[in-house]
């Protein structure tokens, strides 16, 4: 049931749903009853926005004065309640934008909380309800300014195998035909891969629900999946095998184009986990502080991207590593780039003011084949100068 409890003054024309903070603990609105709620907040928003309540709140102190003093001619409140279809009674997740935090933390069920928004002219405030078990609820809910709204009629229900979703699916692995016994996540609820990487869930909730597996040696992308009530949906994962690129470096630690003498360099292997960022200064080492660039892989692909500010970098072609005499005098690109074996690109470092020269030995796939590539960068000797 929605109710709306209008205060006397009119409401202003505004342009949206914002989320602010300065904000009170998040069980500071909740309350035992609906009507407890609503005379709560019919007299915050008739009230004096910077002045503080005795629960600690008062609304933030933005916008002009009128603001502050009026709260009714800017804001809107919402009370929301709901109740499970059995008897669970454990908190369950509100998802909701407000600029009492609240709208974020976990909701007892029966109780009535208290949201103030402030609403944009057209626009709806959605509510979203997310628990273990449990169909995903979500409705928009119109909100007016300087009224109070309540929607006490929602009722999370049980995901069973009668009225729950169900979804088929395989999964695939680059280069592998061992599939059998794999676990395979479907939001909270898993199973297990059969011999050709087959599986199924049945009476899981609906929702917009992420499928994923973790396999070692393998990168696979989770799948969003939009399970319905009593329907049958349909899905597939893909694992390609880890992929890392063997590279050979030089970098000019002069402010000086000049990449044919005086630098610094050797071989490394660039781990292509998330996040990884380099820079040439600290030896190509995996670093979260300046960085030169990134990589990253997307299916069976590295794409590689330098970071914002002054950096670049430039693809050459026909040219091989040691024929690279300097960094030209050119407008270096952000990317990302996909990385090919024989690549050579030229980098302008993060300040801007720094060179280097990179080549592609090879991309490798897979722990054994990365391995080897280890292995071959140990058998290389140390330079006389480390």
């Amino acid at each position: 049931m929605i109710s709306i409890f209008k205060l006397a003054c009119g409401p202003m024309a505004l342009a949206g749903l914002v989320l602010l903070g300065n904000l009170p603990s998040p069980d500071a609105l909740d309350f035992d009853t609906v009507n407890e709620a609503v005379r709560y907040a019919e007299e915050r928003l008739g009230g004096e926005s910077d002045s503080k309540d005795e629960l600690g709140w008062s609304f933030p102190g933005c916008g002009g004065k009128a603001e502050t003093k009026a709260p009714s001619e800017t804001y809107a409140a919402l009370v929301v309640r709901f109740e499970y279809s059995d008897e669970n009674k454990n908190p369950a997740r509100l998802i909701a934008s407000s600029i009492s935090r609240n709208g974020s933390a976990p909701i007892e069920a029966g109780k009535a909380r208290v949201l103030f928004v402030r609403p944009y002219a057209g626009q709806k405030f959605n509510l979203r309800f997310a628990q273990r078990g449990y169909h995903a609820f979500s409705r928009d809910v119109e909100v007016r300014v300087g009224e109070v709204t309540v929607v006490d009629d929602i009722v999370l229900e049980r995901a069973t195998r009668e009225n729950g979703a169900s979804l088929i699916g395989r999964l695939w692995l680059e280069g592998r035909n061992e599939l059998e016994g794999i676990t395979i996540r479907l939001g909270e609820d898993t199973v297990e891969t059969g011999p050709r990487g087959e599986f199924k869930f049945e009476g899981v909730p609906s929702g917009n629900t992420p499928l994923n597996a973790n396999v070692d040696g393998f990168l696979i992308s989770p799948v969003y999946t939009e399970l319905k009530r009593g329907k049958r949906s349909v899905a597939a994962l893909k694992g390609y095998g880890k992929r890392v690129a063997r590279v050979r470096w030089a970098y000019q630690p002069e402010k000086s184009r000049d990449l044919s003498s005086d630098l610094e360099g050797g071989e490394t292997i660039l781990e292509t986990e998330r996040y990884s960022q380099f820079s040439f200064a600290t030896g190509l080492k995996n670093l979260s502080g300046p960085r030169d660039f990134t990589v990253r892989q997307e299916e069976d692909k590295i794409l590689i991207e330098s970071s914002s500010g002054g950096t670049g970098m430039i693809r050459l072609t026909n040219i091989r590593f040691d024929e690279v005499m300097q960094a030209p005098d050119v407008t270096y690109e952000r990317g990302p780039l996909t990385l090919k074996d024989g690549d050579i690109f030229v980098f302008k470092t993060s300040d801007g003011e720094h060179f280097a020269k990179l080549e592609v030995i090879e991309i490798v796939a897979g722990n054994e084949a990365k391995a080897e590539a280890l292995s071959e960068l140990a058998r290389q000797p140390l330079d006389e100068d480390e």
